[in-house]
C-alpha cells in the first residue's frame, strides 16, 4: 500500500487533460517535421533537377517552425513541471516520514 495521499479528482482530470494536451502538441509538431522534411526535398528536387527553385518552401518552412517550437517547448515543459512536482512529493513525504520516526 501506498504513503502516499490520494489527489483530488479535480486534480486528476487537470493531470489527464494536460497529459492530452501535450500528446497532441507531439503530434503537430512531429506532422510539422515531417511535412517540412518533404517540402524542403522538393526545393532540392526543383533546384537541381528542374532548374527552377520554388520560392515558396522558405516561407512555409518558416511557418512550420514559428509552429513546432511553442509545441516542443510545451510539451518539454510539462514533463519537467511532473518531474519536479514528483520529486517534491517524494521528498517531502520523506522528509514528513524521518521526523514522525524522530518523534515517535
Amino acid at each position: 500500500m501506498s504513503d502516499a495521499p490520494e489527489r483530488p479528482a479535480l486534480l486528476r482530470a487537470m493531470d489527464a487533460a494536460f497529459d492530452g494536451l501535450s500528446r497532441v502538441c507531439m503530434i503537430l509538431a512531429g506532422t510539422a517535421l515531417v511535412i517540412m522534411t518533404a517540402i524542403f526535398a522538393w526545393l532540392v528536387f526543383g533546384r537541381y533537377v528542374l532548374n527552377d527553385t520554388p520560392t515558396w518552401v522558405e516561407q512555409v518552412s518558416l511557418l512550420l517552425r514559428m509552429l513546432l517550437f511553442p509545441q516542443v517547448l510545451a510539451h518539454r515543459g510539462h514533463r519537467r513541471l511532473r518531474r519536479r512536482l514528483h520529486r517534491l512529493r517524494w521528498i517531502s513525504a520523506l522528509g514528513t516520514r524521518m521526523s514522525l520516526a524522530a518523534t515517535g
